[in-house]
């Protein structure tokens, strides 16, 4: 299994180097109390199938409504209509 803590960091530590221009450079204690958070999250997420399924599906309705307002916001147009598809 791979070390949780470098999978809850991410990118936050390549943020931590240098902030997109605009952008404040993250704390690197606020990255720090993130992975144990992220840590502990994915301990309880991934001892329960059903648990993980049902985030697996959160996870998905995010993407979804992401999308959604990327698409509307770079098309200006209407949001699409009907439940989502996926």
């Amino acid at each position: 299994m791979p070390d949780v803590n470098q999978m809850a960091a991410g990118g936050l530590a390549d943020r931590m180097m240098g902030p997109p221009q605009g952008e404040q450079a993250v704390d690197p204690a606020i990255v720090e109390q993130f992975r144990g958070h992220l840590a502990e999250a994915l301990k309880i997420i991934t001892s329960d199938p059903n648990v993980m399924g049902a985030v697996v599906q959160d996870i998905q309705g995010f993407v979804m409504t992401i999308k959604q307002f990327a698409e509307m916001g770079a098309g200006g147009g209407q949001p699409p209509q009907g439940p989502p598809q996926g």
